[in-house]
């Protein structure tokens, strides 16, 4: 997305031509006796495809079409998991202690402080709120000003959810995006922050906007999706996309691309993303382009007067797809880049923004054994977030140059949100563990650190729940770190419930995190282990590497053998353990039932990714080709197809019992991609039921309500407990 130039997504062609229908049949269960609805029928239609050489069918291949019969086919299902659900035992209990747990304080986010006051604008969910909304407050102890509310716009079936906020420099205006649904395919809108006063234009198709402010206060620069044509199809959907310069009060719909694939000379690919980065404290622009999550981004500079109305920018090239940079910033006339370059855990390298490049850079922050995970510029210098054996550290450099210097934080935990504005001292952050609630702090020139006070205590006590950080041996012989949350109560004697939980994907890494949903599940005698397998982050970019692509299977080797660690320590028992995995997670959790479905009793899979060989058809899936790869190169394909949970059923295997959830709205991983899944599971599986719960005012968690989860989790761990010999 274009926040982000490191998480961008690639999309490519998937070029495959269907050979032939040879069958049409409908599978049906046979009536049950129990009170629950059978599974709905399921249509068979075979799909065969020659890929480089090897044939692989399809059975469920019209499920990606969508229409009437593919939705009622949904509600069914999703009619018949929530009659299942709803008559769990201890169903209502569970989401009672769910609710208690995480009603919590009032959640506060700090979004950017500006002006001299300073001007400090926050995002902010009250404990019986659904969804957050945005505040402003002049002075750090002014009164907090709401300006935007999501859910005045609410109707019975529909909520509304903030994407993404951004005040101009000045904190004269705030652009905001806002999507219904949780879709987030957002719409910009403008307000005048004193007057409340909302300007008439609305910039739809932002969905990835990444609104950055000019220093006059009144244009900024934006991203946004492309016209779809007619006939196109939906791995189309964010091709030719471009970045455009806004004026308050012009006419979004006249605007020019600024930089993007339709300038001719600079050789951005159709299927880029792009954003346009602007600083306070430096006269320079800098543009980037990415084809996709883990994909190098491409840098552009150019002198920030150079942007007018009807002029081109005369962007110049700094970095290209294939040197090794993850992100960049201007402050002053040099330029900034992380880079992996001979660095697998990363460094900063430094170099003039008028006529230098890559070349004549040097190193301003050298590599090392800690990760250096993210870089962010002040006006004293560069805070860096970094990561050494899952605990954060946070440290500074100055301009001048010099060793980094720590800055010593309050507690041992995981570092988030770390923020700094390039025309004042300092950094804000927010730190965090797994039994610790989020605080947010500030860091100043001087290496000191202040509490802001932003939250109240939180209520609920954990510190009868110990983490245990343990490395666990993969099949090649690899140490993998593992996370174990556990009561210190809780025997190892393999009687409790466990939930094994993994994502290694994009480089990731899963630091410490306060969930009291996680902790309602430990509080209440289970265990939660978090696998860091490869394909994350843990160790940089090495890490992320060693199992992405046609390395995928080593992240779920590194998965089974933390299931494995989990039984043989006796903190659990297979006839316990549930494995889970959302999103991504969806190709290691998918992946691990499929090739030791004895080693689970349960899976709860939370919008997955499911089916390998066909997310190139999806919206965003062109775009991750940089992470799994493309089926029309033929190594990829074998190891996507070796990856794909969706082809590795086997008929007449007893698979664990599986939940499997999806949104409506999802535009990351759309619903037909589990449903695929569970059509073939339902029908081969010799094991556990198979559940499909669908959320129809909802899209991929990211803009849920908190009922919405709340309600979610508790069947999820209903279910786990329902189908585990729990005693």
């Amino acid at each position: 997305m274009p926040t982000s130039p490191s998480t961008k997504l690639r999309p490519v062609l998937l070029l495959v031509t269907a050979l032939a229908l040879p069958s049409c049949q409908t599978v049906r269960d046979a009536p049950s006796s129990s009170g629950v609805p059978p599974h709905p029928a399921t249509r068979i239609e075979i799909v065969k495809e020659t890929l480089h050489g090897t044939v692989v069918e399809d059975p469920y291949r019209w499920i990606e079409g969508g229409g009437a019969e593919f939705d009622t086919w949904l509600d069914a299902q999703d009619r018949r998991a929530r009659t299942v659900l709803a008559g769990l035992p201890n169903r209502n209990a569970i989401r009672d202690a769910i609710v208690a747990a995480g009603k919590g304080v009032t959640r506060v986010n700090v979004v950017r402080v500006t002006g001299s006051l300073p001007r400090i604008f926050l995002r902010k969910r009250a404990p019986e709120e659904e969804t957050s909304r945005v505040y402003m407050r002049d002075g750090w102890n002014g009164a907090d000003v709401l300006l935007v509310d999501p859910g005045l716009r609410n109707s019975k079936d529909v909520h509304h959810t903030v994407d993404y906020v951004a005040p101009s420099d000045d904190g004269r205006y705030l652009a905001y995006g806002i999507s219904a649904s949780g879709s987030e395919d957002s719409v910009i809108e403008v307000m005048e922050v004193d007057t409340r006063r909302v300007l008439p234009e609305r910039i739809d198709r932002a969905q990835y906007a990444g609104v950055n402010w000019r220093k006059d206060g009144r244009s900024f620069f934006y991203w946004r999706r492309a016209k779809p044509k007619e006939g196109a199809s939906r791995a189309d959907w964010f091709k030719n996309s471009a970045t455009y310069l806004h004026t308050l009060g012009d006419d979004p719909e006249k605007a020019a691309p600024v930089f993007g694939p339709q300038l001719a000379g600079l050789g951005v690919c159709e299927e880029c993303f792009s954003g346009v980065q602007t600083s306070p404290a430096s006269d320079w622009l800098l543009a980037w382009a990415s084809p996709g999550t883990s994909a190098d981004v491409e840098y552009f500079v150019a002198p920030a007067a150079s942007a007018s109305p009807g002029a081109r920018i005369p962007w110049r090239r700094v970095s290209g797809p294939k040197d090794h940079i993850k992100g960049m910033v201007a402050h002053g006339d040099r330029l900034y880049a992380l880079s992996y370059d001979g660095a697998p855990r990363f460094k900063v390298v430094s170099f003039d923004a008028k006529d230098g490049s890559l070349a004549s850079a040097k190193d301003f922050v050298p590599a090392s054994r800690t990760v250096l995970e993210e870089f962010a510029p002040a006006r004293d210098g560069l805070y860096l977030r970094l990561l050494e054996r899952g605990i954060s550290r946070l440290a500074r450099v100055p301009y001048a140059g010099g060793p980094a210097e720590d800055v010593p934080l309050p507690f041992a935990g995981a570092l988030y949100n770390l923020s700094t504005e390039a025309d004042r001292d300092g950094a804000i952050f927010t730190l965090t563990g797994w039994t610790t609630p989020m605080r947010s702090f500030a860091a100043g020139p001087d290496r000191t650190v202040r509490d802001l006070a932003l939250t109240e205590k939180w209520p609920v006590d954990y510190t009868h729940i110990v983490a245990e950080e343990v490395e666990v041996k993969s099949q090649d012989g690899t140490l993998v770190p593992m996370s174990i949350l556990r009561r210190r109560d809780t025997a190892l004697d393999g009687r409790a419930p466990a939930l094994l939980e993994g994502y290694a994907a994009y480089g990731a890494s899963q630091s410490p995190y306060f969930a009291p949903t996680n902790l309602t599940w430990v509080d209440r005698g289970g265990v939660y282990a978090e696998c860091h397998a490869r394909g994350g982050g843990a160790y940089g970019e090495e890490w992320h590497l060693a199992g992405h692509k046609q390395n995928k299977e080593r992240g779920i080797e590194d998965m089974v053998a933390c299931a494995t660690h989990l039984v043989s320590g006796k903190y659990t028992a297979a006839t316990r353990l549930s494995v889970t995995g959302t999103s991504a997670g969806g190709i290691l959790a998918g992946g691990t039932i499929t090739r030791r479905p004895g080693l689970f009793a349960v899976a709860l899979l939370r919008v997955p990714l499911l089916n390998l060989l066909r997310f190139e058809k999806t919206e965003g899936g062109p775009a991750n080709v940089p992470e799994w790869g493309t089926v029309t190169d033929a190594p990829d394909f074998r190891a996507m197809l070796a990856s794909d949970p969706f082809y590795r059923i086997v008929p007449g295997t007893r698979y664990p019992a599986v939940l499997v959830t999806a949104g409506k709205h999802d535009v990351r991983v759309p619903a037909w991609q589990p449903a695929k899944f569970v059509a073939r599971l339902q029908k081969e599986s010799a094991g556990g039921p198979v559940v499909f719960r669908v959320e129809r005012d909802a899209g991929h968690g990211l803009g849920s309500k908190r009922s919405q989860v709340e309600e979610e989790w508790a069947d999820l761990f209903a279910f786990a407990l329902s189908q585990s010999a729990v005693e």
